[in-house]
């Protein structure tokens, strides 16, 4: 099942940089046209700003489930090691269903809000700011992914011995 497991993650993570790349290309390439445009040939092209800020909620929100996969995020390495390896178990576990709950709220708190964007627009764009909104529970979502996938290769390494 661990297999299994690797292969669908490997999937999911590889899809998501991909993703956060290319956004984060596309955001770079945005900017630098209008900044050029703008002080280079003396006009904005203003539906850059809209378009930024779509992509920016979208990076963001994809690139944190990454970056919790990675362990970038902010932690206690140093008072976990410090721990005695009994109570270091129930520390994690319990820090990990925190995480979780955590996780949990967010996603309904942010699932709450999605329909009230419906009806703002992007005046620049002309397009409803539910998609960048929706972000969200998609970045959300895969925090959540990711933090049930490092619980779960966690105990399997904690049950063969393989304490990190």
């Amino acid at each position: 099942m661990i297999t299994a497991l690797k292969r669908v993650d490997k999937f999911i993570v590889v899809t998501t940089q991909t993703v956060v790349a290319f956004i984060g290309c596309l955001f770079t390439f945005l900017i630098c046209l209008e900044v050029a445009s703008r002080y280079v040939f003396a006009f904005s092209i203003y539906q850059i700003n809209g378009l930024a800020r779509f992509l920016l909620m979208w990076f963001f929100f994809l690139g944190a489930g990454l970056a919790l996969k990675q362990g970038e995020h902010v932690g206690f390495e140093i008072f976990r090691n410090l721990i005695p390896l009994k109570i270091r178990r129930v520390v994690i576990i319990v820090a990990h269903i925190c995480i979780l709950i955590f996780l949990l709220e967010l996603l309904y708190g942010s699932i709450k809000v999605l329909p009230a964007s419906l009806n703002q627009i992007e005046n620049t764009l002309d397009v409803s700011v539910f998609w960048a909104y929706l972000a969200i529970p998609v970045g959300i979502i895969l925090m959540i992914y990711h933090e049930l996938v490092l619980f779960a290769y966690w105990y399997t390494d904690d049950m063969r011995g393989q304490h990190r």
